[in-house]
């Protein structure tokens, strides 16, 4: 391809990146120009269409972003280890045919609750309300075993820990949402 071809297909292409931040009836609607700090680099990696997604500002994921996707990885695996191991795959759980199937029953939907959450960390700006319902409904599950707790008894150690981070995730999510929010300003 000859070097005049080239330079007129950069000019070309940078002159339709421009007008695609600045046109009103363009796709990204919504969407803000990139800022001046960013490098070259980003905007050449940017993926084009309507499902644009970049790289931070600071090239780092952010940290309620690493939450979301650490959360949704761990539902997603604590829900298979629920189907296909029932009773056996968590301790202090009794060997009885009604509680194995209710286990094996809930690991899908656990694993569905942890596919929301990967889905509301996928942008590089995280969904914060949707992690705020999500964050609430565990915290929601933590206050279950403390109705537990005051009907039936301690159930064993491991739910403590279990009870614990269910309790905590709503005040985790709120925090870092606050610490960010600034930032992105």
């Amino acid at each position: 391809m000859p070097s005049w071809w080239r330079s007129a297909n950069v000019a070309a292409t940078a002159s339709q990146q421009r007008n695609r931040w600045e046109s009103p009836d363009h796709r990204s609607i919504g969407r803000s120009r990139p800022s001046a700090f960013m490098s070259d680099v980003d905007h050449r990696n940017r993926r084009r269409g309507p499902d644009t997604r970049c790289v931070c500002h600071h090239g780092l994921m952010s940290a309620l972003r690493i939450l979301g996707r650490v959360t949704g990885w761990t539902c997603i695996a604590i829900g298979g280890i629920q189907l296909v191991g029932g009773v056996s795959g968590e301790p202090g759980m009794t060997d009885d045919a009604t509680v194995d199937s209710h286990v094996r029953f809930m690991g899908p939907v656990f694993a569905g609750y942890g596919v929301s959450w990967l889905d509301a960390a996928a942008r590089p700006e995280p969904d914060l309300n949707r992690m705020r319902v999500l964050a609430g409904l565990m915290a929601l599950g933590g206050v279950g075993r403390l109705a537990t707790r005051a009907t039936l008894g301690r159930p064993h150690r491991f739910h403590d820990l279990l009870l614990a981070v269910e309790l905590a995730a709503p005040v985790v999510v709120e925090a870092q949402g606050r610490r960010e929010r600034p930032a992105r300003g």
